[in-house]
């Protein structure tokens, strides 16, 4: 496997790449291509992890709903707004990762931490004000609700009972 790595690596982004163009090559809508490509998701995802989800648990199923909800909504976003404000605004799950972590620690959040947020959120001021060309307001709406979900999935998968195959099955 060691010696496949970057085949892998280069297969994965290709097919990432593939996936935004064939996205906004389809005549459906997001919901409907988010659909298809979840359902296409678990079936790949269950033949080479050669599994299927354990029984769920009420956590298991809000890890699961998380995966679900930040990946229909990147995708209906990449119809209404450019991949890049999609992708830019998606990555804004590293705010609410550390707000949450805040939250869980009852701890505020350290120095840096609160700049990369300014960073972040003078980035999104970008795509909402047009710096940022080709943006739709309700893709960028779209792709900050799939960035809060995103959070949560790595938020929720650092939980000790988590099983992040379980999440993207159940999720898919």
């Amino acid at each position: 496997m060691r010696k496949n790595g970057s085949l892998y690596l280069f297969l994965a982004a290709l097919l990432w790449s593939l996936g935004g163009l064939l996205t906004k090559s389809s005549s459906w809508n997001g919901f409907c291509v988010g659909a298809v490509r979840g359902m296409s998701g678990f079936v790949l995802t269950a033949l080479l992890c050669r599994r299927l989800p354990k029984r769920p648990t009420k956590r298991s199923l809000l890890r699961a709903f998380c995966f679900f909800a930040q990946g229909l909504l990147i995708v209906a976003a990449n119809k209404y707004t450019t991949a890049a404000n999609a992708t830019v605004l998606q990555y804004t799950s590293s705010i609410h990762i550390i707000v949450f972590g805040a939250i869980a620690s009852r701890t505020l959040p350290k120095r840096r931490d609160v700049v990369t947020c300014a960073v972040l959120l003078s980035g999104v001021a970008l795509a909402f004000f047009g710096s940022l060309q080709g943006g739709g307001t309700v893709g960028n709406l779209l792709s900050l609700a799939s960035g809060l979900f995103y959070a949560g999935v790595f938020f929720l998968n650092r939980q000790e009972d988590a099983d992040a195959v379980d999440s993207v099955l159940l999720g898919n």
